[in-house]
């Protein structure tokens, strides 16, 4: 696995990334990828962004109206959506162009992918 170019060594006990260790990958994504601590639950929290990446990603595959509707599960209020959006955006997890959710970017693409290996691990 590489987190922004960098190789993730997994060890016996822990993973190493950019010189720190971290006890489990849950963690290392939490902390590199979105700067959160792992207090409370960043297990629940890595699964909610997955929701969301996997939601953007279906933009270009659906009806765009079919589309809000679905997101409106993921977002009841739609300013929690756009708070997301802008998140997103802002991490260069996105590709903004003229509006947002936009596009995802590079880093978005891994990132998804990242957190795909982490829910298969953690089922």
């Amino acid at each position: 696995m590489e987190i922004k170019g960098k190789k993730v060594i997994k060890t016996k006990d822990d993973y190493l990334y950019n010189g720190l260790y971290y006890d489990d990958l849950e963690n290392l994504l939490h902390s590199v990828y979105f700067n959160f601590c792992c207090c409370g639950n960043p297990g629940e929290s890595l699964r909610y962004i997955y929701k969301c990446f996997k939601h953007l990603a279906l933009r270009d595959e659906m009806d765009y109206k079919d589309w809000k509707k679905k997101g409106r599960e993921l977002f009841p209020e739609s300013g929690s959506g756009f708070f997301m959006w802008y998140y997103f955006s802002e991490k260069g997890f996105t590709e903004h162009g003229s509006s947002v959710p936009g596009w995802l970017s590079d880093l978005g693409r891994e990132v998804m992918s990242n957190l795909r290996i982490f829910l298969k691990e953690n089922i």
